[in-house]
């Protein structure tokens, strides 16, 4: 059975993205997503391939606001309607966080990127600025559930620059992944994300590379399975 169609509207900058999306079906109806990261995560590469089937051929940061055609798309088995949307100028590294707690608000679903490779690495300002922006967002989503009862907030994390990691990801074969995704889960670092995210009943992981056509593909088909799954437990 296809995936519903899906429009999506991205407001998003160099330091930080959010991707509303809207369900029309059933099995995602009323459904928002909201996707955040810090900076130089792969952010500009998701929105590009969502809205024009491209990647940048290089990381450049917007100066100024843009607008951006949308388009319509058939990946895989997952059909894909991209509105037109506004993409907004670059900015500092916030030291508030009033625009990625907007964002939270207006969201059912939130999504995180963060950089695999530099986690693996125990690179210690990526491990600080990671885990204070899971702490925070895990604080609005509560917030959200006890306006809410209802309702559950999921957190997705996509784990991006799979490629840069020993081995690399993305030339595994399909029956080695399963082993380097529970490898990189069970390292402490991703065990207090996952903890400081809700636990395995409101993480979820997704691993993978935005560096070619392909791998970004990957990603996001299965991000958008991840989320049809979520959601398809939630009802039974």
């Amino acid at each position: 059975m296809p995936f519903p169609l899906i429009p999506v509207v991205v407001f998003t900058s160099a330091v930080l993205a959010a991707v509303a999306i809207r369900a029309l079906k059933k099995s995602l109806k009323g459904r928002t997503l909201a996707v955040l990261g810090e900076r130089a995560v792969g952010k500009t590469c998701l929105i590009d391939f969502l809205t024009t089937g491209s990647i940048p051929k290089q990381y450049k940061p917007d100066l100024y606001a843009r607008e951006v055609p949308g388009r319509r798309f058939q990946l895989r088995d997952l059909e894909l309607n991209i509105p037109p949307l506004k993409q907004l100028s670059g900015a500092d590294i916030p030291t508030e966080y009033d625009q990625w707690k907007q964002v939270v608000i207006e969201a059912d679903i939130v999504l995180y990127l963060l950089r695999v490779d530099q986690l693996m690495a125990s690179h210690k300002p990526t491990e600080n600025r990671v885990q204070k922006d899971i702490g925070q967002i895990k604080r609005w989503l509560d917030e959200l559930e006890k306006e809410d009862k209802r309702k559950k907030y999921p957190l997705f994390i996509i784990g991006t620059y799979c490629d840069r990691t020993d081995p690399d990801f993305t030339t595994l074969p399909k029956a080695q992944t399963g082993s380097y995704e529970a490898k990189v889960q069970n390292m402490p670092i991703f065990q207090r994300i996952g903890l400081l995210g809700g636990g395995g009943s409101k993480v979820r992981f997704v691993f993978g590379s935005l560096k070619t056509l392909d791998t970004t593909e990957d990603v996001v088909y299965q991000l958008f399975h991840q989320i049809k799954t979520y959601k398809d437990r939630k009802s039974t």
